[in-house]
């Protein structure tokens, strides 16, 4: 495995401190959608003309399980969202840290899309904090011309134990990424949906082990 290039970890840090900034839910957090359990905001980021959009809920599944399937499970990750096309590691950098490359389907006239990010994740207090860091270029990924490579501005999950009960972890996913190409700016806010509905799988999907491992154990 090779080391972590120091642009790489310069920006991590930046996008670290700023997914630990915009965690606390405040005015500026306008609610979308709340859907079985799982809540959808959004927000102004800067000079950005697309929003920033929050999701959050709550998994029945320890902090290492919800770790391990939502940075670790890219068939998962694939079932969640039907647009996808493709997840791959392009790159181990280190135990954590990686190269990955997600593309989309084409949708109608929609060109598909190439989403290419540093990702890492680290322990905090009860917590896990993953950090995605966008990227334009890697020599193993040369710019395909029939897709659109997208911008990850800021990405990242907070995932915290249930102080009360260390089997359930309150999860917070955000990200602004800008789709690019000629996409009109109302059709990008309705992303949102994407990402409500892929926790919703997650959600269920952990809900569903939850109870097959219940009848196990009471099997036993």
């Amino acid at each position: 495995m090779s080391l972590v290039p120091e642009e790489y970890q310069q920006q991590y840090k930046q996008n670290k401190q700023e997914l630990l900034n915009l965690f606390n839910l405040d005015e500026s957090w306008v609610v979308l959608q709340d859907k079985e359990g799982v809540t959808a905001h959004q927000r102004r980021y800067k000079d950005n003309q697309v929003e920033m959009i929050r999701i959050e809920t709550e998994f029945n599944s320890s902090l290492n399980e919800t770790a391990d399937l939502l940075f670790n499970n890219a068939q998962e990750l694939l079932n969640s969202k039907p647009q996808l096309q493709s997840a791959e590691i392009i790159e181990e950098l280190n135990e954590k840290g990686r190269i990955i490359l997600v593309t989309t389907k084409p949708i109608l006239f929609i060109s598909p899309r190439e989403i290419l990010v540093y990702t890492n994740y680290e322990n905090i207090e009860n917590g896990i904090i993953q950090v995605q860091v966008g990227l334009q270029t890697h020599p193993q990924v040369p710019l395909d011309q029939t897709k659109v490579r997208t911008t990850t501005m800021l990405g990242g999950h907070i995932l915290l134990k249930n102080p009360e009960d260390s089997s359930k972890t309150k999860v917070v996913y955000i990200i602004l990424n800008l789709l690019n190409g000629n996409i009109p700016l109302k059709l990008q806010s309705t992303v949102y949906l994407q990402h409500l509905n892929s926790y919703i799988y997650f959600k269920k999907l952990v809900e569903k082990k939850s109870l097959q491992s219940q009848k196990i154990n009471y099997q036993i």
